[in-house]
């Protein structure tokens, strides 16, 4: 299967630093956020994830998401809200986020230490705000049209 990288937000000035993978014809405005752009583009199954990830948070003030599903193993899922930071998942063959027993064991931890913080703990762990904002950005654009600026 393929590696599907979903750029949600890229400021213009990285947009020719990215031509290796999206091609100029496949970038779309992105409303929601002055000046940047969004694409989404499947990259061959041998695209390093982990290479990509730390690639796009390097060039900075990108939101991005990208999912490497394999057929019968488990997948990963790299979230990246500039404001959050970085949030990998693993996921299985149908994209649901599985939780490693480490994380459990900290999540139990601290929610021994703080019982009231239950929910913001869990959100935290299952990634939410990541693809809550990320989510917000996932708009077709087909119909929007550009005004450009006049003056």
């Amino acid at each position: 299967m393929a590696v599907e990288l979903r750029l949600l937000g890229v400021p213009a000035k990285h947009l020719s630093e990215l031509s290796d993978l999206v091609k100029k014809n496949q970038w779309r405005v992105q409303p929601l956020i002055s000046s940047q752009f969004q694409a989404s583009v499947f990259l061959s199954d041998e695209t390093d994830s982990s290479l990509l990830a730390s690639r796009l948070f390097k060039l900075g003030g990108i939101h991005f998401e990208i999912e490497h599903l394999v057929e019968n193993q488990l997948g990963i899922r790299i979230l990246c809200v500039p404001s959050l930071g970085m949030k990998r998942q693993l996921i299985d063959e149908i994209g649901r986020v599985l939780i490693p027993e480490n994380e459990l064991d900290n999540f139990a931890e601290k929610l021994s230490e703080n019982p009231s913080a239950h929910k913001a703990l869990y959100r935290q762990m299952m990634g939410f705000a990541h693809q809550d904002r990320l989510d917000e950005l996932k708009i077709n654009t087909d119909s929007v049209s550009v005004i450009p600026k006049v003056g």
